[in-house]
């Protein structure tokens, strides 16, 4: 018995501290935890205590299912392997009280996932009776007098406002691109906070081309890095936020925009259309799956029409914007409205209790 709880921590201790991937993404502590319940964010708990997953595309988030293989082909099922099973197995077990998706979006993924995937002797769809959707909180960060003091310089500059460590995955390129048609024709200023990451969505040499130009462009400032909170102030004075991704799972930024009185220009991608809309704020519709609601970037030439629409979608709501300013105060109230509606922390807070409640 000795030499099994021996193999059982070196286990755990191995997972720990070789993480490969995905895989690593189960809380499995040494000893339980001195705790009523847990709630972890895209991890499952092998801890022997009552727990709540928070998720933003699928549970579990293993290296088999993060990159959703299947749904190029929707016929095709999906034999777990050795992590993935573990893990659902882990859901299904009697202390996984629920798995909270974090949008509409990611629930239709992981629907569409259990709808795959195949385990012998296991019913995977038990795990529907335990998700459910509840977006993420955000209090308003100003108030009426606030917004309105604040939309009284548009007459004069519209001050834009980009915020993205991943510059060319979140548009950042389009979106220089679009508001250059308008240089000489109108007055605006946008503000970019972004350490210029490119990752899968451009080249090194694409990188240090824009870390070159950026400086030179005399509508623009350019920040590398800010603080949270230095963020939000910036949020509070800018006019229009942009956010005109070609990939995310969620927005965070939008909603700290919103809450600052800051109509967004989103795509309609994954849960951008859940939290944006035509009433507080702008929106590019891209070529998206019919699923989460992902941009379709399968080929070159996928991802290469994907920016095409993005540009000319940008063109369009940035020339809507400059002929008709007069709206958009509008719809920064309205933005301020949805946050306090959609998104108010108590309420969020209440639907937490009400999950805890069923262990407590």
């Amino acid at each position: 018995m000795a030499k099994t709880r021996i193999k059982h921590k070196l286990r755990r201790l191995i997972h720990r501290h070789l993480k490969v991937g995905w895989d690593w993404l189960v809380y499995d502590p040494l000893k339980r935890p001195n705790v009523d319940i847990l709630h972890t964010f895209n991890s499952v708990c092998a801890a022997d205590v009552p727990w709540v997953v928070t998720f933003e595309s699928t549970i579990p988030r293993t290296n088999q299912t993060v990159g959703r293989l299947w749904e190029r082909d929707s016929e095709e099922d999906v034999l777990p392997d050795r992590f993935t099973l573990r893990s659902l197995e882990l859901l299904l077990s009697h202390n996984c009280v629920a798995a909270i998706a974090i949008s509409e979006s990611a629930l239709r993924i992981q629907k569409n996932m259990l709808e795959h995937i195949r385990v012998q002797d296991i019913d995977i769809s038990l795990l529907r009776d335990k998700l459910c959707v509840i977006h993420p909180p955000q209090k308003c960060m100003i108030d009426s007098y606030f917004l309105h003091k604040k939309y009284e310089s548009i007459c004069t500059c519209i001050n834009f406002l980009f915020v993205g460590r991943d510059f060319f995955r979140k548009g950042g390129v389009q979106l220089v691109e679009a508001l250059r048609k308008y240089e000489d024709q109108r007055s605006f200023h946008l503000t970019i906070i972004s350490d210029l990451g490119y990752r899968d969505f451009a080249s090194i040499e694409e990188m240090k081309y824009w870390e070159t130009v950026l400086p030179l462009i005399p509508w623009v400032t350019w920040i590398r890095t800010l603080s949270n909170h230095e963020v939000i102030e910036l949020c509070k004075k800018s006019h229009i936020g942009c956010l005109p991704t070609l990939q995310d799972t969620y927005g965070y930024s939008i909603l700290e925009m919103q809450a600052c009185g800051c109509p967004v220009i989103t795509t309609n991608v994954r849960a951008c259309p859940e939290i944006n809309n035509e009433l507080c704020g702008w929106i590019v519709p891209l070529k998206i799956d019919h699923i989460g609601g992902e941009a379709i970037r399968y080929t070159d030439i996928d991802k290469e029409n994907r920016k095409k629409e993005l540009l000319d979608g940008l063109d369009k709501c940035i020339s809507n914007i400059f002929d008709h300013p007069a709206m958009i105060m509008r719809k920064a109230e309205q933005s301020l409205e949805r946050i306090a509606k959609e998104h108010d922390p108590n309420v969020y807070a209440e639907k937490l209790k009400y999950l805890y409640r069923r262990v407590l």
